[in-house]
């Protein structure tokens, strides 16, 4: 399960959803939480989350420049290295590229910084405009039972961190993880090997 996005204030409700023991994720971080949320991402990081790399504000990173990317990119790098031990040497790091796109010369660049691009194939629907529908009651409940319906062995779920979240995760989450085992990127990689 690949958690959350950002793009909203990340939620301190989101970052422990299920019981005593929840399951582990991977952020896709977007360096301005460490600098609006203090604390949010050593906490994710403390309780064994792992960081992805988003570059740094939420955007389809396939319009950028290369230079652009590449500085974005190596700022987000920096602050994870910062933030999570060990990471400069990890064999298994994650990029998420905004808006699901790129270009060759970006994953060309990224894998030369030791990087694997990361993709979802379970894409919430938490961008509807519900609140402007005046149906801001119903995200929670129709985000959470498209989860539980598209959750399955060896998928990668993508939640936003939206206004919504925190109610989505407690109503998707127990069903999901009585059904399935969740965990970060590299735990579902490390099973396919």
């Amino acid at each position: 399960m690949s958690h959350p996005d950002g793009q909203a204030s990340p939620s301190p409700a989101t970052a422990r959803p299920v019981g005593p023991d929840p399951p582990s994720l991977s952020p896709s971080l977007l360096p301005h939480w460490q600098k609006w949320y203090p604390g949010i991402l050593s906490r994710a990081v403390s309780e064994g989350h792992e960081l992805a790399n988003h570059s740094t504000v939420d955007e389809l990173v396939a319009g950028l420049t290369q230079d652009d990317f590449e500085t974005k990119f190596k700022h987000c790098d920096e602050l994870i290295t910062r933030l999570q031990p060990g990471f400069a040497t990890r064999r298994l790091k994650w990029f998420r590229p905004g808006g699901g796109a790129w270009t060759p010369r970006m994953l060309d660049f990224t894998s030369s910084m030791g990087y694997t691009a990361v993709l979802t194939n379970v894409y919430p629907i938490t961008e509807l405009p519900l609140p402007r529908l005046g149906l801001s009651a119903f995200g929670a409940w129709i985000t959470a039972v498209y989860m539980r319906y598209r959750a399955r062995p060896g998928a990668v779920l993508l939640v936003h961190d939206r206004w919504h979240t925190p109610a989505t995760l407690r109503n998707a989450l127990p069903h999901i993880v009585a059904k399935y085992k969740i965990g970060t990127v590299t735990q579902l990689f490390q099973q396919e090997e």
